[in-house]
């Protein structure tokens, strides 16, 4: 499987794309369940992206993570906000270029480490559930 998801902390799920991808469709596929797992769930959530090994993997692959899992139709609708962490420079500021070229429902930000990015989004969750009067 090309991904790893963590739900313990729901509503911060956070996506690890792991090294051992196969392709690009089986990649694909593991993205795309990573979504319909995340539509099961109910509430409002925000998406942490790890790509510390995104730099070891075929360009073809990262960019297939990206449509698939950040670019997700079925998450627009309850997804708060998503960030990316990743090492590398130029992973991230394909990412940034992407972000900022999709017309999204909600924030992305890019990071250059993991605490920043799970940072932010928690951040950005807490700025939008209701506040009490």
């Amino acid at each position: 499987m090309g991904v790893a998801i963590e739900l313990e902390r729901f509503p911060i799920v956070v996506c690890r794309l792991l090294g051992s991808a196969n392709g690009v469709a089986s990649l694909a596929a593991a993205c795309d369940a990573y979504v319909q797992e995340l539509t099961r769930h109910r509430g409002i959530f925000v998406c942490v992206h790890d790509w510390s090994v995104a730099h070891a993997l075929p360009s073809e692959l990262w960019r297939t993570a990206f449509e698939h899992a950040v670019l997700a139709a079925p998450l627009h609708g309850r997804c708060v906000a998503q960030a990316i962490a990743v090492s590398s420079p130029s992973l991230r500021a394909f990412a940034s270029a992407r972000a900022l070229s999709e017309q999204l429902p909600y924030p992305v930000r890019v990071a250059s480490s993991f605490e920043a990015a799970l940072s932010w989004c928690t951040w950005q969750l807490r700025r939008s559930e209701p506040q009490a009067v």
